[in-house]
């Protein structure tokens, strides 16, 4: 009978282990990847649009909270800077550097956990500011608006601490300006970023 109990206290215990759930706790993080973004410039019945990519980088800070071993929900602040160029001749090979700051919420699904590891996706959304800054020849133009993305993504958790995190964002608002033609008329600039694709590191505490 002891042997038996002790039989079924070591499975328990097997599974209680293959089955730990990840830690919630607080996080910071960084992520590096490429940005694809795109420049449209309209005047009346006419425009141009030209799209390309660049550097895209950033910092984040937040809290995780786990309700069971398979969903858990987080929230953080994030500040990412992309810096690339227009590689056209109509934009004068302009360079472009956009900044954004925002707050986040995502929900986040595990699907495999034990003692050392858990893997998993997420999806979320994320709105704050955001400031598009261009160089062309020698003139600067500084533009700020609204920045809202939505979010998906695969992510483990290694060792407690250590997450990876491979992440598609989609932003999907674009920032405008009026500007002066100088004959009297008018046309408008608007900038967007397209997509972002990064990779993640974030510790826990």
């Amino acid at each position: 009978m002891k042997k038996l109990l002790l039989v079924l206290g070591l499975l328990v215990g097997g599974l209680s282990v293959a089955n730990a759930d990840e830690e919630s706790g607080a996080f910071i993080g960084l992520e590096a990847g490429y940005a694809g973004y795109e420049f449209k410039v309209e005047q009346g019945e006419n425009s141009l649009k030209k799209t390309d990519g660049g550097v895209a980088f950033g910092v984040n800070a937040g809290y995780k909270y786990f309700v069971n071993s398979w969903f858990g929900v987080r929230g953080y602040a994030n500040f990412s800077y992309l810096t690339g160029k227009i590689s056209a001749a109509d934009f004068n090979n302009a360079t472009v550097n956009n900044m954004v700051y925002a707050v986040n919420a995502d929900a986040l699904f595990n699907f495999y956990n034990n003692e050392s590891v858990s893997f998993g996706a997420f999806v979320g959304l994320g709105v704050g500011g955001t400031t598009w800054e261009t160089k062309e020849g020698g003139l600067k133009d500084t533009n700020s608006g609204l920045y809202a993305d939505a979010k998906v993504g695969l992510r483990t958790n290694i060792a407690k601490h250590h997450g990876i995190e491979l992440v598609a964002k989609i932003p999907f608002v674009g920032v405008k300006k009026n500007f002066d033609d100088g004959s009297g008329g008018s046309y408008k600039v608007t900038t967007k970023q397209n997509y972002q694709v990064v990779v993640g590191y974030n510790y826990t505490f």
